[in-house]
């Protein structure tokens, strides 16, 4: 059992207990719960533990980072990277490996990571496999933050 006493006036969460308390000062009052959720979060406004957020990692392994674009994505940055005749989109391809290739890890959150992602979509738009209407939204699912078990 837990036991939750709050702040009768505020709903903010005092102290957290394993038995209901003998007594309570004046302006305080206690709730027991026989089971929190997983990520219990007190809320003052309900009175309660509710569901917290998941909590999330921005920083990923080289396989995590590659895992983001589906096997046709990555196929399809390859192909552009040895089959474009602009010498512009090959040198940022090739140097987005490298990068990617002598990274300890890939920090969702880093400038050039976000650079990065934002070109290779760019690139897979020009391709066919993204439409430019959702060019943002798979920019953001592909940097979103990854749960963490």
């Amino acid at each position: 059992m837990t036991v939750a006493i709050y702040d009768t006036s505020s709903g903010a969460l005092v102290s957290i207990a394993s038995a209901p308390p003998a007594e309570l000062r004046a302006g305080l009052a206690a709730v027991a719960f026989e089971s929190l959720p997983a990520r219990a979060v007190w809320d003052p406004g309900s009175r309660t533990f509710v569901e917290g957020p998941a909590a999330v990692r921005t920083k990923l392994t080289r396989l995590e980072m590659r895992r983001r674009f589906s096997l046709a994505e990555n196929v399809a940055l390859k192909l552009a990277k040895a089959t474009t005749g602009d010498p512009q989109v090959r040198a940022t391809l090739e140097a987005l490996e490298e990068y990617t290739a002598l990274a300890d890890f890939i920090d969702l959150t880093d400038e050039d990571t976000i650079a990065g992602v934002q070109y290779a979509v760019a690139v897979l738009v020009a391709a066919g496999l993204i439409a430019e209407a959702d060019a943002a939204a798979r920019t953001a699912a592909i940097l979103a933050p990854a749960e963490v078990p």
